[in-house]
């Protein structure tokens, strides 16, 4: 890999934290949201904030997460002029305004009101560097990962968040909860078949074994609760 060829030194200092504070790339900026994003915030339990601020767009006619901006045109996590997952941001929020495309670093938000503002030394460049390096590896994995993603989405969020509907299982009699159960049961199926069948052989094996092993994870979880 190499760095891009500009004789211009890359400077930056994000200015959220200056007087004023910047949050010019939280308003108007398209960005995707990546599977390592949703990963995170699953574990971190930010999922429960996010999730329902995410939809899948086509963009170039392949499908992507993203962020459902608000009215004026502003990131939903921006809540009163602060950043509402400020400790997980998104993996592409995290290395604005570097970009990587596999050779090159690049700047990819032009408008970025850090750019040639502060001080850089290298241990500050090769931690950018290596944020923007994570963000093209996590965009490329999604790519190939977004065929089944929304059903490996729905399966991995109700495994961990199956505590947080432990209470409202419990006040369910036993019918209603083998009700629930078996339509969740049938509509898991009918996405898996659905999502299948534009597979190649190769990646329908793949994609196979790691439902199979989530539906296992999904087992277990319910025989402790019982």
């Amino acid at each position: 890999m190499t760095e891009s060829t500009s004789k211009k030194k890359f400077i930056f200092e994000c200015q959220q934290t200056a007087d004023p504070p910047c949050f010019k790339c939280c308003t108007g900026r398209i960005f995707n949201i990546y599977f390592e994003d949703l990963e995170r915030w699953i574990k971190d339990q930010s999922i429960f904030r996010v999730f329902p601020n995410i939809s899948i767009v086509i963009d170039n006619e392949l499908p992507v997460l993203r962020f459902n901006f608000k009215d004026d045109g502003t990131c939903p996590m921006l809540i009163e002029k602060q950043c509402s997952i400020s400790y997980s941001k998104p993996l592409n929020c995290q290395s604005i305004p570097l970009g990587f495309n596999g050779n090159n670093y690049y700047v990819q938000y032009k408008e970025c009101e850090g750019l040639d503002k502060g001080e850089m030394n290298k241990e500050k460049l090769d931690e950018m560097k290596a944020k923007a390096t994570k963000e093209f590896e996590a965009k490329t994995r999604t790519a190939l990962l977004m065929p089944y993603l929304v059903q490996f989405i729905s399966m991995f969020v109700q495994s961990e968040m199956s505590k947080a509907s432990e209470e409202m299982m419990k006040s369910m009699d036993p019918k209603q909860r083998e009700e629930l159960e078996k339509i969740l049961s049938e509509s898991r199926e009918k996405q898996v078949e659905e999502t299948l069948k534009n597979m190649s052989p190769e990646e329908r094996e793949k994609i196979e074994k790691l439902i199979k092993e989530k539906e296992e994870e999904l087992e277990k979880n319910k025989q402790k609760e019982e």
